[in-house]
């Protein structure tokens, strides 16, 4: 897999589900110590609630948290033919962070390059880049003077 891969603009904010409501089926449970191995990056952090903390991946098109404990329960929606992969514990791990607002995934994925923003879409810029003060503050006197 060639990193970084392009990130995610506009990830939706986990719906929350309360106690006694029917769960979508559970692919796969994981923990951050196992999201990170197979996203083949270090894990930052130790200690707190990181081996207490599940990772459910389950076939939903909605981000779930459970509204009665949400630091401790995350279910993230994907396809149902979904397989875990590097990328595939990527992505799951910029949803944790970005989505969930999660503070472990966050410190897992970043300043480490894995995502890159994309390119953005419509016409070049003319003049190629912005102009300092001092040019705009420049051609503002000579209109003045002229």
């Amino acid at each position: 897999m060639k990193l970084p891969i392009p990130m995610t603009i506009w990830l939706d904010p986990p719906k929350h589900a309360l106690e006694g409501q029917v769960l979508p089926r559970v692919i796969k449970q994981l923990t951050l110590n196992e999201l990170c191995q197979t996203a083949q990056i270090l894990c930052r952090v130790t200690g707190g609630a990181q081996d207490e903390k599940r990772i459910f991946v389950c076939e939903s098109e909605h981000h779930l948290q459970v509204a009665a404990v949400p630091w401790l329960l995350s279910y993230i929606g994907v396809p149902s033919d979904w397989k875990l992969g590097q990328l595939q514990a990527l992505r799951a791990l910029e949803v944790l962070a970005y989505a969930f607002h999660d503070y472990e995934a966050r410190e897992c994925v970043s300043f480490r390059g894995l995502f890159v923003a994309q390119r953005p879409v419509g016409r070049p810029p003319v003049m190629g880049r912005a102009r300092t003060a001092a040019e705009r503050m420049r051609d503002m006197r000579k209109r003045r003077a002229a």
